[in-house]
């Protein structure tokens, strides 16, 4: 691959690209944002995919040889996208590695690469995609779009933004969008203002809950559980699980990229070694079911069993 300086592109450009089609096979992509919004990057990395008409392979490993032997080969002309969500966890030794391979890239395999440690450009980068720390409300919307086409095309007007949001806050938010959308969008946006005024309130709650302090957690429920609808509860409670799973999976090696995902402190510095990744994806499944369950004339009250046998650990058995 020619050694030229990357293409710096917006959210807006990059998307531009892949409609028109000039993000290509042999092409290798970074991600770069201010900290390290991962469930974004993989909705961004399946719609990628899907505008190249590719499968997406996504590599969390840590096996560079692995890596470096699945973009070599390709089986009868066919390719995939490679999402590498993170390279800051792979060693220096690794990294090296990787870089020699990729700055003389020529396999079939264009690859997407995530990072937390930073902004980091290397040669053989194609394009950059720099997002702001913000999506305006017309960026969000374009991308609930694409991201959620099937709920935003049933209803619309639940699904729309009308303020900026946090990059890290958009997937959370248009999941709860989807969860909502018997919610007119006024009162969905009012719900938002809550969400985004209370955030220490929310942050605290989440490092409570996480180190099984029920007493603290229990203060700080009984405030705010009824404040806010179950939809909200089963979106924040599910994606709690789902970057705590993943740090656990990764085996808390990037403390950076932790907090960046809002994961607490305490969870990324030293509670994550007290879980599973199977207890928490029990956790999630259980989470799913109440969600149709709430869906049939369920209530809070089941929310508090999922809580209560969360914390009694329940779910590691």
């Amino acid at each position: 691959m020619p050694q030229v300086p990357a293409s710096r592109v917006n959210i807006n450009s990059y998307l531009l690209q892949l409609e028109q089609k000039k993000f290509s096979g042999r092409q290798v992509v970074a991600y770069s944002a201010r900290g390290y919004p991962i469930s974004f990057y993989h909705h961004l990395a399946a719609h990628t995919a899907h505008a190249l008409g590719l499968p997406l392979r996504i590599f969390a490993g840590d096996n560079i040889e692995e890596l470096i032997g699945s973009l070599s080969m390709s089986f009868l002309g066919s390719a995939f996208l490679f999402f590498i969500p993170d390279i800051a966890c792979f060693s220096a030794s690794a990294r090296k590695k990787l870089d020699a391979f990729l700055s003389d890239y020529h396999g079939e395999h264009p690859v997407i690469l995530g990072n937390s440690g930073g902004v980091w450009v290397p040669s053989y980068v194609s394009f950059l995609v720099e997002f702001e720390e913000k999506l305006s409300a017309d960026e969000a919307n374009a991308l609930a779009r694409l991201f959620f086409p099937q709920v935003w095309s049933a209803s619309e007007q639940a699904m729309r933004f009308t303020r900026p949001v946090l990059l890290g806050d958009f997937i959370a938010l248009s999941f709860a969008r989807a969860l909502s959308m018997g919610i007119s969008s006024a009162a969905f946006d009012d719900y938002t203002v809550r969400i985004t005024t209370n955030e220490g309130s929310v942050f605290s709650l989440a490092q409570f809950w996480l180190a099984k302090d029920m007493s603290k957690f229990g203060e700080l429920w009984r405030v705010m559980g009824s404040s806010y609808p179950v939809e909200y509860w089963v979106s924040f409670f599910s994606d709690l699980l789902w970057q705590a799973a993943y740090c656990v999976q990764q085996g808390g090696r990037s403390l950076e990229r932790a907090l960046s995902n809002r994961l607490p402190f305490s969870f990324a510095k030293r509670d994550w070694r007290a879980y599973e990744v199977r207890e928490l994806a029990a956790a999630h499944a259980y989470l799913y079911a109440l969600d149709w369950q709430n869906k049939h004339g369920g209530s809070i009250q089941q929310l508090d069993l999922f809580i209560v046998k969360f914390s009694s650990g329940g779910f590691a058995r």
